[in-house]
């Protein structure tokens, strides 16, 4: 998944700061085009790694569909980059604190 990040991003003019892949979702810090649609930028993101994860993972093509239709987004106005980044890169460790707590 992180790879077809690194290969999708830079082909729609996104700038990828930070990310993490979770058991069930993903995060992502992303600087984006202005003037695009935040709906096709979601879009070209679940398509594109889509894409490329079924190319390089051929027993991917079996599914379906790969992402669900849901998505979540937030501007960071009156929060930092780095605050951002950091929630980012320590969020796995606390889910998966919080599953073996469970």
């Amino acid at each position: 998944m992180l790879q077809a990040l690194d290969w999708l991003c830079p082909r729609h003019n996104i700038d990828l700061f930070a990310k993490e892949v979770m058991d069930d979702h993903v995060h992502l810090f992303v600087s984006c085009p202005p003037g695009l649609p935040i709906s096709r930028i979601i879009g070209r993101l679940k398509g594109g790694t889509s894409f490329y994860l079924r190319k390089n993972h051929p027993p991917l093509k079996r599914y379906r569909e790969f992402w669900s239709r849901g998505a979540m987004y937030r501007s960071i106005g009156a929060v930092s980059a780095d605050t951002v980044k950091m929630y980012i890169q320590k969020s796995n460790t606390l889910m998966r604190g919080q599953r073996t707590l469970a």
